[in-house]
């Protein structure tokens, strides 16, 4: 038969305890943010149709990667500066 053990821990150290394990579950349950994103993904984010997303692309506004002539690819993260840089307050 086993003891069973009794850990007493102050309230104040539960709840931070608590709070680090939410903030690791959710770190684990929240996908990775990708790297590349696809042009239809690209309008989705920016809410833009191909012809705005092309225009944004060949004035550099956007980064993006062009793997063949009819595969580009967009840096999502540059995609997120493009929405930051227009924030109205």
């Amino acid at each position: 038969m086993k003891n069973n053990e009794l850990i007493i821990i102050e309230n104040q150290a539960y709840f931070a305890l608590l709070g680090e394990t939410f903030e690791y579950i959710e770190r684990k349950l929240t996908p990775p943010e990708p790297v590349w994103v696809t042009p239809e993904k690209a309008m989705e984010m920016i809410n833009c149709g191909t012809s705005t997303l092309q225009k944004l692309r060949n004035e550099g506004r956007i980064v993006y990667s062009q793997i063949s002539s009819k595969i580009i690819l967009y840096k999502y993260e540059s995609l997120l500066e493009f929405l930051e840089s227009h924030v109205v307050y």
